[in-house]
């Protein structure tokens, strides 16, 4: 098996990337060594000259692709392939950021930056979240009032896949910035979103199709800030005929690549302590001599889009068939790339992937590099710490079970219970048959005492509640997952430039 890592991404403002820039390098080498092996054979052809007839068709494709886009990126037609890949959503920084490593690394060491649009997938929402502040400057601002707030910018219809989802309410779409504005006013600076969404409205022309006005829109944005990479989308990949014969190959034999498949996926779950059936990836189902296919069949225009089975001797293929997660990034790390850039969450089901290379072609896998980042809003906070927080819980359960500690001489002087608790814990028994009885005595003492530091209780429950509302509001103004559109332009173009330049 390969070597499995736990990855996290920053807990501060940061950036992971892994391995370090100083070993990409030999990492590049060491995959296009094991790639390079000629006995092995993809649809009858040996592995090396199937990859650079592919890598040749796909590159044509992406270009073709982007200048339908009405984005035209001129460039080599061929050569070594440095890629990653997401669903076109309005992603956070820590997903936008692995594009500008793509491009900068791919410059670095001499690759074609190729970014996939995953359009199979479908969509699991469309709203943005924000954090609303209500600050008043006729008051002190109150972290009671901050909450999160989510705006939608088209009608929810369930999970559709991308590549046809279309905006369902062309007014909710054209209004979205007009109604998100006024939780953005008391943030303190300009985000991109008013501008931006000029651009989703201008792509809107173009083509009703989310995914694509999305996508659009946010090469719009990388070009402009110096980041241009080919892009594909999966729908795209899939009609080439390099991925036809891939199907053609697996499905082929596909009763033992059924069993490795799934070997893999149950010994992720034990090795990982996972219960549930669903992750990382589900099972494919069997029945009787009829096996299930790690692809999809695309339904109603590709709206939807059902399991692929196949009996042994079946040849699949289409336009409409459409790799599923682990079958994608295996075609990309097998047959298309030198390298591959993960986030934290495909990094880790990919070592299912790893698994099943390693089992079904006999070869250690292309490794993986691993890029997220923790970025910000520059929204002001509450001073409150955990620390802070953690004083405030510690004083309250002092004062709980101490009172003692907090009263004043006199007062110590003249309470009953105060006496007996300080005789009490001084003769503490020894035998465990005694404590039961003795500890009784000293909870008695202690409740005698408390209505005597009634006053600092309150106080510090008081003190405490104001912790945890800051904190709460904290965590809601520190979240890592607002979309990168919230952001001011100028910090948002510098931290992505920054990956980039591999800073």
């Amino acid at each position: 098996m390969s070597v499995t890592h736990r990855y996290r991404a920053p807990a501060e403002e940061g950036i992971l990337s892994f391995p370090p820039e100083t070993e990409i390098g030999p990492q590049l080498a060491r995959n296009s060594d094991r790639l390079n092996r000629r006995d092995i054979l993809i649809d009858g052809c040996p592995l090396p000259q199937f990859r650079d007839e592919a890598r040749r068709e796909v590159l044509t494709a992406a270009r073709q692709y982007l200048a339908e886009s009405g984005q035209p990126l001129p460039g080599p037609v061929d050569g070594p392939i440095f890629m990653s890949g997401h669903q076109p959503e309005l992603t956070h920084v820590g997903v936008l950021v692995k594009t500008f490593a793509l491009n900068g690394m791919a410059e670095r060491h001499g690759r074609i930056p190729l970014n996939l649009i995953v359009d199979n997938d479908t969509t699991k929402n469309t709203h943005l979240r924000f954090a609303v502040l209500n600050r008043d400057a006729n008051r002190p601002w109150d972290p009671a009032g901050v909450h999160l707030q989510t705006v939608p910018y088209d009608r929810y219809e369930g999970e559709i896949t991308y590549e046809q989802r279309a905006v369902v309410d062309p007014g909710l779409f054209h209004s979205f910035v007009e109604r998100a504005e006024p939780l953005t006013r008391d943030w303190g600076f300009k985000p991109l979103l008013p501008e931006m969404w000029q651009q989703m409205r201008t792509q809107y022309a173009r083509t009703p199709i989310l995914g694509q006005i999305v996508s659009a829109t946010r090469r719009h944005y990388e070009r402009r800030w110096g980041c241009n990479n080919l892009e594909i989308p999966l729908s795209r990949l899939c009609a080439t005929n390099a991925f036809q014969r891939f199907v053609r190959h697996i499905t082929g034999d596909i009763a033992r690549f059924h069993r490795i498949y799934n070997e893999a996926v149950a010994e992720y779950r034990e090795r990982n302590h996972v219960r549930s059936r669903n992750h990382p990836v589900p099972d494919l189902a069997e029945d009787h001599d009829t096996y299930e296919a790690p692809f999809w069949r695309m339904l109603s225009g590709g709206e939807r889009r059902a399991r692929l089975m196949v009996k042994p001797g079946d040849v699949p293929t289409g336009p409409d068939l459409r790799s599923r997660a682990l079958t994608t990034t295996m075609f990309l790390r097998l047959i298309l790339s030198d390298g591959f850039i993960h986030g934290i969450g495909g990094a880790k089901y990919d070592e299912v992937t790893d698994a099943i290379i390693e089992r079904w072609l006999g070869i250690e896998p292309p490794e993986i590099i691993v890029v997220t980042a923790t970025f910000r809003l520059p929204l002001p906070t509450f001073p409150t710490t955990p620390e802070e927080l953690h004083q405030a819980e510690r004083r309250l359960r002092d004062l709980h079970w101490n009172p003692q500690r907090y009263l004043d001489s006199a007062t110590m002087e003249t309470v009953a219970g105060a006496a007996t608790k300080r005789l009490l814990i001084e003769l503490r028994p020894a035998a465990k048959a005694d404590r039961k009885r003795w500890f009784r005595q000293l909870a008695k003492a202690t409740a005698s005492l408390r209505p005597h530091a009634v006053g600092n209780l309150a106080h510090a429950t008081a003190n405490l509640d104001d912790c945890r509302r800051g904190m709460r509001a904290n965590e809601a103004l520190i979240r890592r997952d607002f979309a990168w559109c919230l952001f001011p332009e100028e910090l948002i173009s510098r931290f992505c430039g920054n990956v980039q330049a591999g800073r």
